[in-house]
């Protein structure tokens, strides 16, 4: 009688858990409502159906991580006379530069971009700062003038003439790309414009200089505009 009512017990004690775990198993979930999220539409052109989409490029506009700078200066009427943007590019986990250039003279000129060029004294140069391309945005840029003590929140430096030869290049580095921008035709009869379609990466923590220079001796009018945007490598989400 002992035995029996040991086996009725044990059996008790195993079989309720498990018949309990059964029907937890058995019973359909319910599911929340998504009241957090949004009910996305996608966008499609109207006459093929096609998704319409922007690139990446244009994303980070939106985002408010695209800047521009500018300069423009008209030179004395003498051969070789430069206009330069010179600037340090951030450090690679501050944002990775993606640039491309416009630039223009009304008269003959070259344009060069020259990495890593070895200046006496780079501060002679006159700061700005970059204006950010979504004029709503409060992003700034972490490139940095040549300054001794760059803007905080973002700056490049520019160089007339007589700036270029205080800071005294010693030497040009390395030419990225070289232009000429040279005899047109019809009412603009002198000059050019031009513009880096290809887009450079520029390499993190490093020193650029973008310089205009006169093909002979003319009253020209140099104008420099850059347009980039800045990227964190691994930020997948942005």
């Amino acid at each position: 009688m002992k035995r029996i009512l040991a086996f009725c017990l044990l059996w008790l004690i195993v079989a309720i858990p498990a018949a309990t775990l059964v029907v937890w198993l058995s019973t359909p979930s319910v599911a929340l409502p998504l009241t957090a999220q949004p009910v996305m539409t996608p966008k499609v052109d109207n006459i093929t159906g096609a998704a319409q989409v922007i690139d990446w490029e244009h994303s980070k506009l939106h985002q408010g991580d695209s800047y521009v700078a500018t300069y423009s200066v008209t030179t004395a009427n003498l051969d070789n006379q430069r206009t330069v943007i010179a600037f340090t590019t951030p450090v690679v986990n501050l944002g990775r530069v993606h640039v491309t250039f416009n630039y223009s003279s009304s008269d003959p000129a070259d344009a060069i971009l020259y990495e890593v060029p070895t200046i006496t004294d780079a501060t002679q140069g006159t700061e700005a700062v970059p204006l950010n391309a979504f004029r709503e945005s409060t992003n700034t840029s972490g490139m940095q003038s040549l300054e001794a003590a760059p803007a905080a929140n973002g700056s490049y430096s520019t160089y007339n003439e007589a700036e270029v030869a205080a800071a005294n290049i010693a030497a040009t580095g390395t030419v990225i790309w070289q232009f000429q921008l040279g005899t047109g035709s019809g009412p603009f009869a002198q000059g050019g414009t031009s513009r880096g379609d290809a887009e450079v990466i520029l390499a993190s923590g490093t020193l650029y200089w973008i310089m205009l220079r006169n093909q002979g001796a003319s009253a020209n009018s140099h104008a420099l505009n850059l347009r980039w945007y800045e990227s964190i490598d691994g930020d997948f989400a942005n």
